[in-house]
């Protein structure tokens, strides 16, 4: 009974680490330690493949939007306004503490990741590079 209710709790905290735009209120130290913390998770999985699915299901409505986002035609607007910075700036923080969770049942969905939004990564510090408020 315990450890499904454990289980559970791990799930509901997952969903909500996707899928919530409440848990953007956290610092970006917090956010980064509970995407470690949740990818670090996935070790205790059965195969590397269901691992790595979980790390994908994880953060992969993040780094679509990241890639989406900077494909906008209007980008140099948008990225101007509070709420955006502010999700772009939570965003990199959960994928820094993703990444610093790497481990080798991990290493394939955290590299792919990687690989798709690093073009989109580029973008933004270009665009960003001369705030102060994001520095």
């Amino acid at each position: 009974m315990y450890k499904s209710k454990a289980r559970e709790s791990w799930h509901e905290l997952a969903n909500a680490f996707s899928n919530e735009r409440i848990l953007f209120s956290l610092n970006s130290a917090h956010q980064r330690s509970l995407a470690q913390t949740l990818v670090l998770s996935a070790s205790g999985m059965r195969t590397s493949e269901a691992s790595n699915q979980y790390v994908r299901g994880l953060m992969g409505h993040m780094v679509s939007y990241l890639v989406e986002m900077s494909g906008k035609n209007d980008l140099k607007q948008v990225v101007q306004q509070p709420d955006v910075i502010l999700l772009v700036c939570c965003l990199l923080e959960r994928l820094r503490g993703a990444a610093s969770a790497s481990e080798p049942r991990t290493q394939k969905a955290i590299y792919e990741m990687g690989f798709s939004v690093m073009n989109a990564v580029l973008i933004f510090l270009e665009l960003y590079k001369h705030e102060v408020l994001i520095a």
